[in-house]
């Protein structure tokens, strides 16, 4: 990533309301993956079965509301910052900790924490 990348990255998580240390694992997470080869549409295609698979594990009967969560945060933050979504197309936004990270915060910002969870 380059200072323009990381300048627009802090941007989306400040959109985002990401706490620090979730925003800190989250730009881990997608800094290692920008080092490996970027995965081709069928690469692509299996990590996100893979990750919706981990998730409904995990989440069971609420997945998809947890990944409607997620949805209308990114939407929300791309009035704002547009190339956030190409960004997590890419393949952040099929990395199963990116993913649970992004819907678990939004779960709490909308109310709406998974049973375990706590509110702020």
């Amino acid at each position: 990533m380059d200072v323009q990348d990381i300048a627009a990255v802090r941007g989306w998580f400040h959109t985002l309301r990401l706490p620090q240390p979730i925003a800190q694992s989250i730009y881990s997470e997608t800094e290692r993956m920008s080092r490996q080869s970027p995965p081709d549409a069928a690469a692509l295609d299996r990590l996100t079965a893979s990750t919706r698979a981990d998730l409904a594990r995990a989440w069971g009967q609420n997945t998809d509301t947890m990944l409607g969560h997620a949805r209308r945060l990114i939407d929300a933050a791309a009035h704002k910052h547009p190339g956030i979504k190409s960004a997590l197309a890419r393949g952040p936004g099929s990395n199963p900790l990116i993913v649970r990270q992004l819907a678990e915060h939004a779960a709490r910002l909308y109310g709406a924490a998974p049973e375990g969870e706590a509110r702020p």
